[in-house]
């Protein structure tokens, strides 16, 4: 069995590289793939999957300096590493290719958004090539806000599941699951509308059952807010306490003076991990929320 690792160049001229390795006590890279663009283009890749044949398919995205925006990549290569074809797809704004999986019949199903395209800002991109790298067909899905796919997952030869988030009608991401069949109808779509950020990152399918990994997306600016409100109610609180504990107020020395030490205690360690313990604050925040939703949390 071999398996492959898949990685991306920021520097410039940008280029990305598929490494193959051997499986083994000691893995040894029996290839290395690289391609590269002018330094004024760009490409980034996001998934890789593996036909019967050794073959290697890559979608993610490109930047095309002459029209000023990223298009849809996809890229075959042999099991040499050896590139078979390239395709772009894409407008005059910006696509980017998120995700791809292969049916029972070696066709290739991609999913990722589109701003050229569809109804709104981004639409949810489904797109189905056959291994020659001909487009059989590509539709689009989505409303008036942002609507997104990160994951495709086929079902045989029966169509394919997607994944994604969609802030339609909602104004935060919810997740968004599609049902889109062989010949590009797209069947059902649902919208799982909670409170808060919630994103489908990926979708597997287990006969008629399908299973996807959510996601919660929670700006750091926002928890870095929430600390130094906790950390102003906390001063607010002793200065309350103080006043009251002062002009003796409705005699209550003693809840006075719990208030002033635990106000000045709450406003001094939120401070504290504000100033010194941003990670742990972070890490213990994720570690909460995983243990109470079962979610996994993206910082952003």
């Amino acid at each position: 069995m071999l398996f492959i690792l898949f990685g991306a160049l920021l520097a410039f001229p940008k280029s990305n590289q598929i490494y193959h390795i051997n499986e083994g006590s000691s893995p040894m890279t029996s290839y290395q793939s690289v391609w590269e663009f002018t330094s004024t283009d760009q490409s980034e890749g996001n998934s890789i999957m593996q036909d019967a044949f050794g073959n290697i398919y890559v979608t993610g995205s490109y930047y095309n300096a002459s029209k000023g925006c990223w298009d849809v990549l996809l890229n075959k290569f042999n099991n040499n590493g050896s590139r078979v074809w390239n395709i772009t797809w894409g407008g005059l704004d910006d696509d980017f290719g998120q995700d791809l999986d292969l049916d029972d019949e070696g066709n290739i199903y991609l999913t990722g958004s589109t701003s050229s395209f569809g109804n709104a800002s981004f639409d949810v991109l489904v797109a189905k090539y056959n291994m020659d790298g001909e487009l059989q067909w590509n539709i689009t899905v989505g409303n008036d806000g942002w609507d997104v796919g990160n994951g495709i997952r086929c079902n045989g030869t029966s169509g394919a599941y997607v994944v994604g988030f969609s802030t339609s009608p909602a104004t935060n991401e919810d997740i968004l699951l599609l049902k889109i069949t062989a010949d590009g109808t797209a069947t059902w779509n649902h919208t799982f509308v909670k409170e808060g950020v919630d994103v489908g990152f990926d979708v597997d399918v287990a006969g008629d059952e399908v299973f996807f990994i959510e996601q919660i997306i929670v700006a750091k600016e926002n928890l870095v807010k929430l600390n130094l409100f906790w950390g102003l109610i906390g001063f607010i609180a002793a200065i309350g306490g103080f006043f009251m504990f002062l002009f003796n107020f409705l005699d209550l020395q003693m809840v006075s003076l719990f208030l002033v030490i635990a106000g000045v205690f709450t406003g001094l360690l939120n401070l504290y991990i504000y100033r010194f313990k941003p990670a742990w604050f972070f890490n213990n925040y994720k570690k909460r929320v995983q243990k109470q939703t079962g979610k996994e949390v993206i910082f952003q």
